[in-house]
Parts: C-alpha cells; sequence; structure tokens
C-alpha cells in the first residue's frame, strides 16, 4: 500500500508533517518510492501574511511559484538525505484535481498530504486540501497534523472499524504501518446505542405492528403442534366442542 506514494508539498508546516512522516515509511523498506507534487492553483485566495501587501499582482504568481519551486527541492533534499527514492512535479490548476491526475499518472498507490487541524482561508496547496483529497481519491490517503511535539515514530494506532469495504482496507493499511513501526495497533468498534434504540423503537410504532403482535400474544396455542392460533381458529375450535358435548347428552 505504501510502495509508490505521492507527497503534496508546500512551505508550510503541515505540508512539512506529511513530507516527514512519508519519508519516515519509505526508509522503513528501501522498495518504497515517493514522489513529491506541487500545485499552484491561481483560484484559490492566498494567505501568506503581510508580506504579500508589497507585491503587485504580477509578482504574485511568480512568487509562489519560486515558493513551491523550493519546497519541491527541500523535500527532495530531504529524500536525499534519508535515502530514499524520489521525483518531483510542479503543476497549475486546481489543486486536488491536479494531485489526484498525478496519482492517476504516475500510478501511486497512497496519497499522502499535511493538516493544519483547523479551519480558515485555504493556502496555496493544502489549507482545505487534505479534507477533498480523502473525499474524492479512489486511493488511500493519509493525512499528517501537525503538532506541538512532532513524534519520530508510530507508537500507537486506533483503528476504527466497522465491518466494511473501507474499514477492512484501513485495518490493512493500519496494519501494515504497525508491523513496519513496531506500533501496538489498538481496534474500536463503536456502537450508538441511542441510533439503536431509536430505529428499534420506531419498528416497534410501526402502525398497525402492536395490534397485529397483541393478538398474536393472546391467541391460545394449539393442543396439537404447539402454535399459536387465530381468534378466528380459536372460536370456531370451541364452537365444535361446545356442539361435539352437546350431543352427547
Amino acid at each position: 500500500m505504501f510502495s509508490r506514494m505521492l507527497v503534496a508539498v508546500d512551505e508550510s508546516a503541515a505540508s512539512n508533517a506529511g513530507r516527514d512522516l512519508a519519508l519516515r515509511l519509505a526508509a522503513a523498506d528501501r522498495r518504497r518510492t515517493v514522489r513529491f507534487i506541487s500545485v499552484f492553483d491561481q483560484t484559490t485566495v492566498i494567505d501568506r501574511g503581510p508580506t504579500w501587501d508589497e507585491r503587485t499582482q504580477e509578482e504574485l504568481p511568480s512568487a509562489v511559484e519560486r515558493e513551491l519551486r523550493r519546497a519541491l527541492e527541500a523535500a527532495a533534499e530531504r529524500a536525499r538525505a534519508a535515502g530514499v527514492p524520489s521525483g518531483e512535479t510542479l503543476a497549475s490548476g486546481e489543486a486536488v484535481a491536479q494531485i489526484l491526475d498525478e496519482a492517476d499518472t504516475w500510478n501511486a498507490t497512497c496519497v499522502v498530504a499535511g493538516t493544519h487541524g483547523r479551519h480558515g482561508v485555504s493556502h496555496a496547496v493544502l489549507g482545505s486540501c487534505a479534507e477533498a483529497l480523502v473525499r474524492r481519491s479512489a486511493r488511500p490517503v493519509l493525512i499528517a497534523r501537525t503538532s506541538p511535539a512532532q513524534q519520530t515514530a508510530l507508537e500507537r494506532i486506533l483503528c476504527a472499524f466497522d465491518g466494511s469495504a473501507a474499514a477492512r482496507q484501513a485495518f490493512e493499511a493500519a496494519a501494515t504501518l504497525a508491523e513496519n513501526g513496531g506500533a501496538e495497533l489498538h481496534l474500536l468498534t463503536v456502537v450508538q446505542l441511542d441510533d439503536l434504540y431509536a430505529r428499534i423503537r420506531a419498528r416497534q410504532l410501526r402502525p398497525g405492528r402492536l395490534d397485529r403482535r397483541a393478538v398474536r400474544r393472546g391467541a391460545p396455542r394449539d393442543q396439537r403442534t404447539g402454535r399459536r392460533r387465530s381468534r378466528r381458529a380459536a372460536c370456531a375450535s370451541r364452537r365444535t366442542s361446545w356442539a361435539a358435548r352437546t350431543s352427547r347428552r
């Protein structure tokens, strides 16, 4: 699953978290390769802080392109230092579409991206891109989140499991990560009792359902078969028994 990882990068801390996670996974198995991609989406609002105020609208695209190239170069340098085979791609267009197109072209087995874990103005590449990748990608997507204390290894992995096909794929990925990194793997299945009780109650309150059950519960059992008889059959049986007793008198 992690043999060919496509990693979205820019110069943000979230991007660095995804980049470092991909390189750690690739370094655990020398047969794995990574490919870094940076995308300049001109339709996206770019929030780079007050430094952009001094630049004109004409200078903005070339300035962003230079930053993205620096991000690719830095990622490639990290990969060389870790001994991981890598490649780089710079694309222009809608970020998620370009990343998914590159994943198809390169035949990636996994897409890696970083996220800040917060909402706000989108950045040139990542921003809200990570969530869109999860929704739209047909391939597994690995999301790395920035934290004050970056972990150097995966120690404990929590895998949510509900028995679905998607959950089984997530379990396979989690098991691979745990095996490669010597991490603990914990499976979690959640039963939402409120929803379960609500479904049961709604089924019980279906029109006519309680009446039919009440009739069945009140109906006498057949002495020969032990099965419940309908009210009509029970009444007919009692009339037959009364007629037989009367004729014997």
